[in-house]
């Protein structure tokens, strides 16, 4: 059933340009199709994430979230535990490392920090968020800096400041 679903979303993905395009500093890192008009309350999307999170720090997001894994995967980096200071996340051991197959279900709250890394590829996801509560960033060792402020401001798809 998995596997039908996916095929079937990704097919009709195939039909259109993806409405949205996050770049990295070596192209395309994750392509998101609107599957219901956007909304305040909720949305949702599929995404074919073809590279790496920014590595320079774990991030969270603006709102509760939920991920379905469809195909192919991917390694969440997570801190050891949410509540230990950002700074923990930088030493030895201060990161777990969960791999995230089709058919799991994964929930997370707008402040769960987190990375992903692509296991092989590409992988298609089910991404349902709830409504915008929150500002995002990126969780440095000296703590939160909000995204604007650690991405490039005239290029968001490019390296900026980061945590300096």
């Amino acid at each position: 059933m998995m596997e039908k679903l996916a095929q079937r979303l990704i097919h009709q993905a195939a039909k259109r340009p993806p409405d949205f395009v996050v770049k990295s500093q070596s192209g395309d890192y994750l392509r998101r199709w609107w599957l219901l008009p956007r909304n305040r309350l909720f949305n949702v999307y599929l995404h074919q994430i073809v590279g790496d999170d920014d590595d320079r720090a774990l991030h969270d997001h603006p709102w509760l979230n939920i991920s379905l894994i469809l195909s192919g995967g991917y390694t969440e980096v997570l801190p050891t535990r949410q509540s230990q200071p950002p700074r923990a996340d930088f030493e030895p051991g201060g990161t777990c490392r969960v791999s995230r197959k089709p058919g799991d279900l994964v929930f997370r709250l707008g402040r769960t920090r987190h990375r992903l890394e692509i296991d092989r590829g590409e992988a298609w996801t089910l991404f349902i968020t709830g409504f915008n509560y929150r500002r995002w960033g990126f969780w440095c060792a000296k703590g939160w800096v909000f995204w604007q402020d650690f991405v490039d401001p005239t290029d968001p798809g490019r390296q900026g400041k980061g945590c300096a």
